[in-house]
């Protein structure tokens, strides 16, 4: 946390310890950390708390203004505190709906896409997808009729040939999953 965040928190602790909360210092904190943070949620933070001070800031304000300013203005604290606060486990690491569709499509990341490139993703993808599916029929026809592990629960039906044997054979038993 550089001294920036550190003064800013610390500012706002003491204007949140004062007895009759000051909303023109507040507001003018926020309106502070608004143009100059870095971090996305204490901006978006302080953005929206700051036109509630500035209302409450007012002589004619009424008590239920000067509330809702100063619940804002802890909404504020707390995006502050959490820019210290220590993160466990893989919270950090979530990586962002951008970068997991390029994982999803097998692309690169960090860089701008070309049309080719994106096109080639989603046919690598389909191709991924139809040969699961592939695979599932491949099961189910292996089942001849009874209950898979991983499937669904299967029924006899008379219609398609749904594949040979090793010997050559054409099965006589059809599956079709069963629904509902």
């Amino acid at each position: 946390m550089d001294t920036q965040h550190k003064h800013w928190k610390r500012e706002a602790e003491l204007l949140a310890a004062s007895s009759p909360f000051d909303h023109r210092q507040a507001a003018a904190l926020v309106a502070e950390i608004a143009r100059h943070a870095t971090e996305e949620r204490l901006r978006q933070a302080a953005a929206q708390a700051l036109p509630g001070l500035r209302a409450a800031a007012l002589k004619s304000a009424e008590a239920m203004t000067q509330a809702v300013a100063r619940r804002r203005f802890g909404a504020v604290r707390d995006a502050l505190h959490a820019l210290d606060a220590p993160r466990f486990g893989k919270r950090s690491s979530v990586p962002a709906p951008e970068q997991q569709h390029r994982r999803l499509l097998g692309l690169p990341s960090g860089r701008p896409l070309e049309d080719t490139e994106i096109r080639q993703g989603y046919r690598r993808a389909a191709r991924r997808l139809s040969r699961r599916r592939r695979q599932r029929v491949r099961i189910r026809r292996a089942c001849g009729g009874a209950r898979c592990a991983d499937e669904t629960e299967m029924k006899p039906r008379v219609g398609k040939v749904a594949d040979a044997n090793v010997s050559g054979i054409v099965p006589a038993i059809f599956c079709e999953g069963v629904t509902g």
